[in-house]
């Protein structure tokens, strides 16, 4: 008997889906791939997709699967937000505002080093690098000073961008220690 191509492209999709699911799920995974056998050719995708699907969520809920994920989202976030204020300040450099655009051209350094922390060193290290950029934002905003009505507008932008990061840095000390605790609760869990 001859194994079509959606059966064999379903029987890789369940070995993948075995693969990542956690060690307490085993008996079901291996029920999943005996049951593919029995599954109609024409669903044997939608079954196969059904079961990647699951063990998606079940490593979702394991400890690493909450690292990875946040690692992952923080990581690629930050590193979005760092090309984008890089993007910003070579259009600002263009434009005569140069101390605008060194300003952009730092945080889009310090965005790329927070895809790097979240990457390679982990959630515990995200969060004291953001503290530590909202202190660096803190000696900024207090070496500039409040500004007077007079100021050209490229200054008043930084100053709001200033402002504007607290917040950001705030929720990403957040995410990145929520995931963190959760993590470790679940790797505490029996």
């Amino acid at each position: 008997m001859r194994i079509s191509s959606r059966k064999r492209i379903a029987g890789a999709i369940c070995a993948l889906a075995s693969r990542i699911a956690p060690a307490h799920r085993s008996p079901l995974v291996h029920a999943m791939a005996v049951e593919l056998d029995h599954v109609d050719e024409r669903d044997a995708l939608q079954f196969a997709v059904g079961c990647l699907y699951c063990t998606l969520g079940w490593w979702l809920a394991t400890a690493d699967g909450v690292s990875w994920t946040a690692r992952f989202a923080i990581s690629t976030g930050t590193a979005v937000l760092g090309v984008a204020c890089f993007a910003v300040a070579l259009r600002l450099l263009t434009q005569d505002a140069q101390n605008a655009a060194l300003f952009l051209a730092a945080m889009a350094i310090f965005y790329a080093g927070a895809a790097g922390v979240a990457w390679t060193i982990g959630l515990k290290a995200s969060a004291h690098y953001f503290g530590a950029g909202i202190i660096l934002n803190t000696l900024v905003s207090l070496a500039f000073g409040t500004l007077s009505s007079d100021v050209p507008p490229h200054a008043r932008f930084l100053q709001a961008l200033g402002i504007e990061a607290y917040g950001l840095l705030a929720l990403l000390i957040g995410l990145a220690l929520s995931a963190h605790w959760l993590s470790l609760r679940l790797r505490a869990k029996p």
